[in-house]
């Protein structure tokens, strides 16, 4: 099975429409994954949702969607309709099944340039940290998906290093800790990570909007650019166990 690795879209549907198709002709992919600030938000995604991927989208939240939008949508009936166009909302803590490939996801992170919402929005809670720890050590994933990262991969502020003063302003006087400068990430994650005794093969995630990899014990973390700023699809070869990298366009 193939499973492309899909980074931030920001609500650029049309173009990861025109990507997947291109991905399911040339490297028949069967999947996707998404690692958050999708764009779920009322004005984007309408309720006829303005896409139809030819293969399922297996996305979480990011730090920016909007969350009274994205609580509703169940009882609104618009999963429904989102899974109708191949479009499937992954919740905080979850597992996907996939072909004999179980895939855990936690969605969320901290904002780095605006005030932090800690009910219902951007902010991964201490419970969801428990459930997910809980869950993951049960199901024991291949890979997991999350929108930031644990601190210690080496990412830095590479990405939005302009940043500096609005995580000083937005996290650590909010009373949340960001990691070093050099190599921050979410301290929520930093937890699961070190409390997870099952280590997946793979951790993707995006959030910092740059390409990125590190290894530790055995865990390849991988970090993916916009959308809008590829240079190469990321898949992940559940046969080998591999990320294979195919330039764009493909």
């Amino acid at each position: 099975m193939r499973i492309a690795i899909i980074g931030d879209v920001h609500g650029e549907f049309a173009m990861l429409e025109r990507l997947l198709h291109q991905a399911v002709k040339r490297l028949a992919i069967t999947a996707a994954v998404q690692v958050g600030d999708f764009g779920f938000y009322k004005e984007k995604l309408t309720d006829a949702a303005p896409f139809h991927f030819p293969v399922r989208v297996y996305a979480i939240c990011g730090n920016r969607e909007n969350y009274e939008y994205l609580a509703g949508a169940g009882a609104a009936g618009l999963a429904a309709q989102w899974a109708a166009c191949n479009l499937v909302y992954q919740p905080r803590a979850s597992i996907v099944h996939l072909e004999g490939e179980c895939i855990g996801f936690i969605g969320g992170a901290l904002n780095m340039d605006r005030p932090q919402r800690r009910h219902r929005g951007n902010v991964i809670t201490t419970d969801e940290i428990v459930k997910a720890t809980h869950l993951f050590e049960k199901a024991r994933p291949g890979v997991i998906v999350s929108h930031s990262c644990p601190a210690g991969i080496g990412i830095g502020m590479r990405g939005t290093p302009a940043l500096a003063w609005s995580v000083t302003e937005h996290v650590l006087m909010a009373g949340y800790d960001p990691g070093p400068k050099h190599d921050c990430g979410e301290a929520a994650l930093t937890r699961l990570w070190r409390e997870m005794k099952h280590r997946p093969q793979l951790w993707c995630f995006g959030h910092f909007h740059v390409h990125h990899e590190h290894v530790i014990d055995k865990t390849r973390f991988l970090c993916r650019p916009l959308i809008a700023q590829e240079s190469c699809l990321a898949v992940w070869n559940t046969e080998h166990g591999m990320v294979e990298f195919y330039p764009l366009p493909l």
